[in-house]
């Protein structure tokens, strides 16, 4: 079938998942006082108020919601960092570490970089599954401040084993225009309908032009972006 619409497949579709789960998460518990001395060197008096906290000195800030950490903090060897992507990687890394988000939980998914801020963008994984919807975004301006948007969502459970339909089933069912290329399939995690407690199990079909189509991993559905 995929033959006789030329669609051109360039990655494994032997990786099979079977069955999979769908997950619940909660807010995950961050330790202000390690995050206040991380970024301003000394614990600051926190403001509060019903949505957020807030800690802030002169430009440099820490913002906490339910959903959220945001840090802008001027790194002591930023500038430098910017002149070298490999080394903004590995810092990168490590700040994130120092935060507990581990190396082997996380997929670089994209790097934009201009002559003003270099950004990264990675996503969390479960069980070596992507969570699509806990994005980590990190952009180093080249005055050395850093920005990082995290998500404050860790995995709290998950239901019982559901199936879901292989790689191969699933781009039969996808209805790809045809002449499409797929360099990539990724297993993982997403909501799919706004105001639902979990997330559901998806495919994502990555094409040569960088088009990530998103379809529900139990029916093919594919979702709306």
């Amino acid at each position: 079938y995929l033959n006789s619409r030329n669609i051109k497949i360039q990655t494994d579709l032997t990786k099979v998942t079977g069955e999979a789960r769908r997950i619940l998460y909660t807010t995950r518990d961050f330790n202000i006082t390690t995050i206040s001395k991380r970024v301003f060197g000394s614990e600051l008096p926190v403001k509060t108020t019903d949505e957020f906290i807030v800690l802030e000195k002169g430009r440099e800030r820490v913002e906490l919601t339910d959903d959220k950490l945001i840090i802008i903090d001027e790194i002591v060897n930023g500038k430098d960092l910017f002149k070298d992507i490999d080394d903004l990687k590995k810092a990168a890394y490590k700040y994130l570490d120092d935060l507990g988000y581990k190396k082997r939980n996380l997929s670089l998914r994209s790097e934009i970089y201009s002559d003003d801020v270099k950004h990264l963008t990675l996503i969390e994984k479960y069980q070596g599954a992507l969570l699509f919807d806990q994005e980590i975004n990190i952009s180093l301006h080249k005055d050395g401040f850093l920005e990082l948007s995290i998500p404050a969502k860790i995995v709290k459970k998950n239901t019982a084993s559901i199936e879901v339909l292989t790689p191969y089933q699933l781009l039969v069912m996808a209805n790809l225009p045809k002449g499409s290329v797929v360099t990539r399939i990724d297993f993982g995690y997403k909501q799919i309908n706004e105001g639902e407690l979990y997330d559901t199990p998806v495919w994502c079909v990555i094409l040569d032009n960088n088009t990530q189509l998103f379809y529900n991993a139990c029916t093919g559905e594919k979702l709306n972006e």
